[in-house]
């Protein structure tokens, strides 16, 4: 993770003539195991050590300070990190009232908690409002800090990050070049925040197609990581995954498959065999092999990828969906239509059973779309195979209701250009909060 944003300065505030009514030195304690456990992705032993600094100051429901503050948008980092957007929600809103009354209305403190509820809007999709609230950070950050200070990359990496989600590529390239001049004015050519960098703003050039400005930052990143050799495994991991989907998109899938290997090595290094983080990297491994029409290596690498979502996350969860269409997919190239349709039936049924919503998240809607649009195509396939009217029937059905879904998606998101978010390119700053 990228230390300069996930560690907040702790400020100890004086209280003059009176005591403090709490253990301050525990308190410290167990925040510093929190964000330790949270760093290595062992996100429940983090919750559980984060909660239990928190229910210290129930002891004195009155006392308020900064390390309050970090403490609980730290159980809001995790929770982000779990995909409990909700909980991560009421959290960072929780510190953002906090750090009101400890800071003032418009320190940069409270700027950085409103950068952590961009987070959340992103996260789900909300694009417009994360960027209106990104922008009210830059706002308070123009008030409180000099031009080129080093907040300002953060805020723009989210910023750019969003655009890019919105299909405004662009207008996101932009900022990640914004991004970077201010990184090179601040920081020592061989700084970790520069190698995060370049290769953000080469997955940025990768979005737009421009394979070699994406290679030539991938690059710059490469040769500062090697200055350390034993040290940032996730921001390693992050970079060689994005490799591996640039590489991919230029349909060189076996270098693809070393990058995304690599990814996978430095993650176990950091995280284990489990973490939650390590299914984004088999998926890229299957759509590697998939392309190189090794489907059954392919269905190898989503059965790692369906088994951690599963273990991290809700049935419910889109990200396990997103294995139950790859499945679909690969078992439709193998002929197996049967089979495809099993796993197709799984993964649209975890999104229309038991809910009562008339529309669904917006990229639950083009996950679900896809869903249907697959099984439509073994369904037709079968017809072709049996000629039996019932599979005509149900693929037609199934075209009908997965173009209304992509219709309420791009209505969703309100620019048809959007690009679907289930592209598996990580942004480093992007996968923490502050």
């Amino acid at each position: 993770m990228r230390k300069h944003i996930t560690a907040l300065l702790c400020v100890c505030l004086s209280i003059p003539l009176l005591a403090i009514p709490i253990d301050t030195l525990q308190i410290s304690s167990l925040y510093e195991q929190a964000k330790a456990a949270d760093d290595a992705e062992e996100y429940d032993k983090a919750l559980a050590m984060a909660l239990s600094a928190l229910s210290e100051y129930e002891k004195a429901p009155d006392f308020v300070d900064s390390l309050l503050c970090d403490i609980t948008d730290c159980v809001g980092r995790i929770h982000l990190s779990k995909g409990d957007l909700e909980e991560a929600d009421a959290y960072f809103r929780k510190g953002l009232d906090l750090r009101k009354q400890v800071f003032g209305e418009g320190s940069v403190q409270v700027g950085k908690s409103y950068n952590n509820i961009a987070l959340i809007h992103n996260e789900k999709s909300e694009l417009d409002k994360a960027i209106e609230t990104f922008e009210k950070v830059v706002d308070i950050y123009k008030e409180k800090l000099p031009p080129n200070h080093k907040s300002f990359g953060i805020v723009y990496a989210n910023i750019a990050v969003a655009n890019v989600r919105l299909g405004k590529l662009e207008k996101g390239n932009q900022y990640f070049r914004e991004v970077v001049r201010i990184d090179e004015m601040l920081f020592d050519s061989n700084s970790m925040e520069l190698a995060i960098d370049y290769g953000n703003l080469g997955s940025s050039y990768n979005f737009l197609k421009q394979s070699e400005e994406a290679r030539f930052f991938f690059k710059k990143a490469l040769r500062i990581y090697e200055n350390y050799p034993n040290e940032y495994f996730i921001n390693k991991s992050i970079l060689f995954n994005n490799i591996g989907s640039s590489l991919q998109s230029d349909e060189k899938y076996n270098d693809a498959i070393d990058a995304y290997n690599k990814s996978l090595e430095y993650r176990i290094k950091k995280s284990g065999p489990t973490g939650p983080r390590l299914g984004y990297i088999y998926i890229g491994l299957a759509n590697s092999y998939s392309k190189l029409n090794k489907h059954k290596l392919s269905i190898e690498m989503l059965q790692k990828a369906l088994e951690l979502r599963l273990l991290h996350f809700e049935k419910e969860n889109e990200l396990v969906q997103v294995c139950y269409n790859y499945f679909g997919t690969e078992y439709f190239h193998l002929g197996e239509y049967d089979k495809a349709i099993q796993f197709l039936n799984i993964g649209i049924k975890n999104f229309t059973e038991n809910n009562n919503k008339r529309v669904l998240p917006p990229n639950s809607e083009r996950i679900l779309s896809m869903l249907l649009e697959t099984r439509a195509k073994a369904n037709f396939a079968l017809f072709k195979k049996h000629d039996k009217t019932n599979y005509i029937q149900q693929s037609k059905s199934d075209i009908e209701r997965s173009i209304n879904h992509l219709s309420i998606w791009r209505n969703l998101l309100e620019d048809k250009s959007a690009k679907s978010l289930l592209n598996e390119l990580h942004f480093s700053v992007y996968e923490t909060a502050m």
